[in-house]
Formats: structure tokens, sequence, C-alpha cells
């Protein structure tokens, strides 16, 4: 499973999939980036959440994509610890 999600929320969105008990995505099984410069896309950075639930046995993908002119997004360190 995949989703997107605004990076302004990254943060309450990963809270709420690791503590709602219908998500139970408690384990980040890794964190990358993807630079889609010679694709040519507006918005050039995606930054990817590979989130694992083993209660449910499910995966879920998260995707945030970042501008080039503003490439930050909040950490989810206080959510999974790195």
């Amino acid at each position: 499973l995949m989703m997107y999600v605004d990076r302004s929320v990254i943060v309450a969105v990963c809270q709420r999939l690791r503590d709602d008990p219908d998500f139970s995505f408690e384990f980040l099984s890794y964190l990358t980036a993807v630079d889609y410069s010679a694709l040519g896309r507006a918005e050039r950075y995606e930054v990817i959440y590979q989130l694992t639930s083993f209660k449910h046995t499910h995966r879920l993908r998260v995707k945030a994509t970042v501008p080039e002119n503003d490439p930050t997004i909040s950490t989810v360190e206080s959510v999974w610890k790195g």
C-alpha cells in the first residue's frame, strides 16, 4: 500500500498511523529520499517512509513531496526513535 501526504502534516499523520489500533504501524523500516530533477518534475524531491505493522502484518509506504526552493520536512524522530 502507498499514500501521499502533504509535508506540513507528516508528523501528525505518522503519529496517527502508529497510535490508532486500526493501523498500528509501530515500526519505521526505512526512510529514504528521491531526487527527480532529471525528470523535470515541479516537486523535485520526495521523502519516503516505509512503515510496518507487526500486529496486522501490513506494510505501508508514505510519500511526501518537497519542493526545491524549500527542501525541508519535519522529523518523525518523536514518533519512531532513530
